[in-house]
């Protein structure tokens, strides 16, 4: 994790971008020492994907949905099968270890990244040069020590492994390889004048926790994620996500090279 400024060992993982999958897979061997790995071909024919409602699907814009449909039915023609299961209770449990974790560990992780780089900064001084109203707001509760010991323990020892038990339940009860849902309940909006609160299904909702709303449980049980192209939306490009059991991300860089290629022949093909 050199030059990265960390603010949450537990949960800090270096995230490769890139134009495809392809070259995601290439970053990822790199970053995990192996090198030589290749990805295995995969078959979308008969590949089961988990697809939860709750949560995941709850509130979601009307250009989220028709997309989530569109990448269902292309998925759906390439021969995957879909298993339409939830993940119980796995909002209150995200919750109960997300920012618990993060607040506690990001005033220790950020002094030690101003003492590394020598930057001439207090932690106080840094806190004031945030420019963003909701990010100064989480650093803020962070260095004031808003998370106790005791409830960073709990939250560390206990709601996370349940959360991961969870995960574990659920791919080895369905069955399934894969699960899938979009990356975001919205799609992107403009940062000035959304940087606190956005418009969602006819009310004002925060900004920040909305658009990691589906993607934060993943981070916080540890398992690898991918989020791929959907397709362009009305405006601006729309994504899907897949998570994959613990320890499989090589696995789940294949599954994803071979739904994404099966997502871009359906846009190809469509009139």
């Amino acid at each position: 994790m050199g030059g990265v400024a960390r603010i949450s060992p537990t949960r800090d993982a270096i995230g490769p971008m890139a134009r495809d999958v392809g070259d995601v897979a290439l970053l990822d061997a790199v970053l995990s020492g192996e090198v030589t790995a290749r990805l295995a071909v995969i078959d979308v024919r008969g590949l089961r994907i988990g697809l939860p409602e709750q949560h995941f699907q709850e509130s979601l814009h009307a250009d989220m949905s028709r997309t989530l449909e569109r990448v269902i039915a292309a998925l759906t023609q390439a021969g995957a099968v879909f298993i339409k299961a939830d993940l119980p209770n796995v909002a209150a449990l995200n919750a109960a270890v997300g920012f618990p974790i993060v607040l506690h560990e990001t005033k220790t992780s950020l002094q030690n990244y101003l003492q590394d780089t020598g930057l001439p900064l207090s932690l106080h001084q840094l806190h004031e040069m945030i420019a963003s109203p909701d990010v100064k707001e989480l650093v803020g509760l962070a260095i004031n020590d808003h998370v106790s010991q005791q409830d960073y323990e709990h939250a560390l020892n206990v709601e996370r492994p349940r959360l991961q038990q969870l995960y574990r339940d659920y791919f080895a009860t369905q069955a399934v390889e894969a699960i899938l849902f979009p990356t975001t309940p919205l799609p992107a909006c403009p940062i000035e004048g959304s940087d606190q609160t956005v418009v969602l299904d006819g009310g004002h909702v925060p900004t920040f926790a909305t658009f990691i709303r589906n993607t934060d449980p993943a981070s916080n049980a540890g398992i690898p994620a991918i989020s791929l192209p959907a397709g362009p939306g009305p405006h601006l490009p729309l994504g899907i996500e897949l998570d994959g059991p613990a320890g499989t991300d090589r696995r789940l860089l294949a599954i994803a090279a071979a739904i994404a290629a099966a997502i871009s022949a359906s846009c190809e093909a469509a009139p």
